[in-house]
């Protein structure tokens, strides 16, 4: 009962976060508690050959965001590729959560920062000498007490070379 309870009340909580971000576009545009950014294990990539990407999310001290399973309630982060036609991506890897207790509920994620790594393999049909767009949608739950919905447009960009 008490579960039903609180999940009941953290949908309202995250549907009304959501209907605050749609009536203030401008603050829901901009995180406020955490920063997020793609980075690259290279500096070049190279037609059809697989890289690793990975999203990099700062938590303000004292917030945390979710794992791909967040335990009794939250929600995980999630992160939309936007890819162009031939490329491809991986499942993220989730690195090994902590545990937050609250109350008798127990929910899993990360503060502090995190890294979740995809495997892209870019269209083999790119020319050396230009420059490709991995553009994605990043969106999570961030919590102290309270919890508030974010989300924001990541992009990594990253010149065509036939070596590495």
């Amino acid at each position: 009962m008490y579960r039903r309870w609180l999940r009941l009340v953290l949908v309202g909580l995250m549907l009304l976060g959501g209907w605050l971000g749609m009536a203030f576009p401008a603050q829901a545009a901009s995180p406020r508690y955490v920063q997020a950014a793609l980075v690259s294990e290279v500096q070049t990539i190279q037609p059809g050959t697989p890289f690793w990407v990975g999203l990099q999310l700062k938590i303000t001290p004292g917030w945390h965001v979710y794992w791909q399973n967040p335990g009794d309630s939250g929600d995980r982060v999630r992160l939309n590729w936007q890819l162009p036609p031939g490329a491809t991506a991986g499942e993220l890897q989730w690195p090994y959560p902590q545990r937050f207790p609250v109350g008798p509920l127990v929910n899993f994620g990360y503060k502090d920062q995190v890294l979740l790594l995809a495997q892209i393999t870019p269209p083999a049909d790119l020319t050396p000498g230009q420059t490709w767009n991995l553009p994605a949608q990043a969106s999570w739950l961030v919590c102290q007490e309270e919890c508030i919905p974010e989300a924001t447009p990541v992009r990594l960009t990253l010149p065509v070379a036939t070596a590495a």
